[in-house]
């Protein structure tokens, strides 16, 4: 609780955001969980504190500035194909992958936790529809 809590006072800006050493030094890597600072959306993007799940491949992490994340949210949508559940500490969580973009790494909190490559592959089917590289058929 202690990392969201401070997570949460660097988001409104209580607190100046400084990475920890632990988060610079370490590369950042596909599938990883992170709370993430999305502030400054508009509309029906997700913002805030928030869970995200790092898509970008870990070439592009270690030599860019920014990462490819999609949000996690625990309020239940309506089902998409872009959406892909996840259960983390017995809580069912949904990536939303029509919310894909990316953002500076420094925008990245803590780390929280890890995909499974089940999970992963879920997420890999629902970009694929997300961006038109796969067809999706409706089940009736």
């Amino acid at each position: 609780m202690a990392k969201v809590d401070q997570a949460l006072k660097v988001s409104v800006g209580l607190v100046k955001s400084k990475r920890t050493k632990a988060l610079d030094e370490s590369l950042i890597h596909r599938g990883e969980i992170y709370f993430a600072d999305l502030s400054h959306a508009f509309g029906s993007e997700q913002s805030g504190l928030r869970p995200v799940v790092i898509i970008q491949n870990d070439y592009g992490n270690r030599y860019s500035p920014t990462t490819i994340i999609a949000p996690i949210t625990t309020k239940r949508k309506g089902r998409m194909p872009t959406h892909v559940d996840h259960w983390h500490h017995r809580t069912c969580e949904t990536v939303l992958l029509e919310q894909v973009r990316a953002i500076s790494c420094t925008r990245l909190v803590s780390r929280v936790g890890q995909m499974s490559r089940f999970d992963m592959d879920k997420i890999d089917d629902a970009l694929r529809v997300s961006l038109g590289l796969a067809s999706f058929e409706k089940k009736t």
